[in-house]
């Protein structure tokens, strides 16, 4: 994958998903993966979920700020793409009641989950978390009204070059 310009390089309207009500991270994942298969980047959603489940059994993808990136790497992603949900209230990510997460960024990375393919979707993550951190531009995800929005804020935010 050559390094993308911006995050809207990998993602669409149709996978951005905005004010949702969701009872759990698994709910969350399922409706992203589901997206990300009906778009036709996947060839199996239950290999992908796997993927996805057992990367998450590994360490918590949750962030600070309210973020959780979890992600698969798996021979059944057809390109890297990511998909985002905004929650219309925070859940407890890990049940421990000290990860609250209201924004979600799955990642799909084609390959096999062994070093080396690593780099691909780190470089993403890297791109997730520069954005993340940048108060102004949270805000402004935040309040998005529309998909639509939301694209166009990732296509005018000048990442930082990594």
């Amino acid at each position: 994958m050559s390094e993308p310009t911006s995050l809207a390089k990998v993602t669409s309207e149709n996978l951005i998903v905005l004010d949702y009500d969701a009872a759990d991270k698994k709910e969350c994942v399922n409706v992203l993966a589901e997206r990300l298969y009906e778009a036709g980047n996947l060839r199996s959603l239950e290999e992908f979920l796997r993927a996805v489940e057992e990367r998450e059994s590994l360490s918590s993808t949750y962030c600070t700020m309210e973020i959780a990136i979890p992600h698969g790497i798996s021979p059944t992603v057809i390109a890297p793409m990511i998909a985002f949900m905004r929650l219309k209230k925070a859940i407890d990510w890990d049940g421990d009641g000290d990860s609250p997460v209201r924004y979600l960024f799955l990642i799909s990375m084609p390959g096999q989950a062994v070093e080396g393919e690593e780099n691909e979707h780190v470089k993403l993550l890297s791109r997730i978390a520069v954005m993340s951190l940048d108060e102004d531009f949270q805000k402004k995800w935040k309040n998005a009204q529309s998909p639509a929005q939301f694209m166009e804020l990732l296509e005018n935010y000048e990442e930082t070059p990594l």
